[in-house]
């Protein structure tokens, strides 16, 4: 199945967590026989998101550098 992730499961790399939303769902969609896809806006939407946790306090530039690094095309 070919599946189009949403920004909001790219999130837990750069170390944003929701309560609701479990931490290996990506890893999970990765095991079985699918074909995922991440849009360049949801790569920009990450970095914006990282930067707002950043300036904020909450994570380190580096955290965020690495997890958007992990989907870089």
């Amino acid at each position: 199945m070919k599946i189009l992730l949403d920004t909001t499961y790219l999130l837990p790399a750069i170390g944003i967590y929701f309560k609701e939303f479990p931490n290996d769902t990506l890893i999970r969609l990765r095991h079985r026989e699918n074909q995922l896809f991440i849009s360049e806006i949801s790569i920009f939407e990450l970095s914006a998101k990282g930067a707002k946790y950043v300036s904020a306090g909450k994570l380190s530039v580096e955290r965020v550098v690495r997890g958007n690094k992990s989907y870089s095309l």
